[in-house]
């Protein structure tokens, strides 16, 4: 009797067992064949691939001296503008106040009132400015020279220490006295020195970066003479 050595396999196979196949169809297991027609190794290569892009992501989009510069110009230029309605408001405010109170006046006490008011406007959050500093947002690659925390002084100096000198002004214009007086010149005083820490963040940051330490144009209200 002659033993066929494929018998026992195409018994197998009328019997209705299939051998093994793997993903693509192919007999012989998962393990069989070319390693680049595994699936096991795709779906490795795309985890990989992945992770990868995630991190690239999440990097600073400006890593180099030059882009961090570029950076920094833009985000003091934005601050700026933001607060330069409120810093030419407390400016403007305080002249027409000195014009009115001047002898002979130069300027008339209504008109003045008229600055104050718009100089409320400038520095509150009815100003689009203030509002757009309330979300402005310094870019990552700028997190160690502390830009960020150039505008949140800002929004300090605008909303809170010129806000309140420009009210205690509309006070002294309604109601002058001594009092009144005494407390637009403290107004003046905490606004002039968080103009100071302002300038002195915004000239560090420049330094730091290699820009000229420029700054922000402030108003000083030092010297008000009210």
């Amino acid at each position: 009797m002659t033993t066929d050595p494929g018998g026992s396999s195409a018994l197998t196979t009328l019997a209705g067992e299939e051998p093994e196949r793997d993903n693509w169809g192919r007999r012989g297991g998962a393990h069989g064949g070319p390693w680049y027609r595994r699936s096991q190794w795709w779906l490795g290569v795309g985890v990989a691939v992945t992770i990868a892009l995630l991190v690239v992501v999440d990097l600073p989009t400006r890593a180099n001296p030059a882009g961090r510069r570029a950076d920094l110009t833009g985000f003091v230029s934005e601050v700026e503008a933001d607060v330069a309605p409120c810093s030419a408001g407390l400016h403007d405010a305080l002249a027409a106040y000195r014009d009115a109170a001047a002898v002979p006046p130069k300027l008339s006490p209504s008109l003045a009132v008229a600055f104050d008011h718009d100089g409320v406007a400038a520095c509150s959050f009815a100003s689009s400015g203030v509002v757009d500093l309330a979300g402005l947002q310094a870019p990552t690659d700028l997190a160690s020279l502390h830009a960020q925390a150039v505008a949140a002084d800002a929004m300090t100096w605008a909303t809170l220490d010129c806000l309140r000198a420009l009210d205690d002004l509309a006070s002294l214009e309604a109601h002058p006295s001594a009092a009144a007086r005494a407390r637009v010149a403290a107004d003046l005083a905490a606004a002039d020195a968080e103009r100071a820490v302002i300038e002195r963040l915004a000239r560090g940051a420049e330094r730091n970066a290699g820009l000229p330490a420029t700054g922000l144009p402030l108003a000083s209200p030092s010297g008000a003479g009210v």
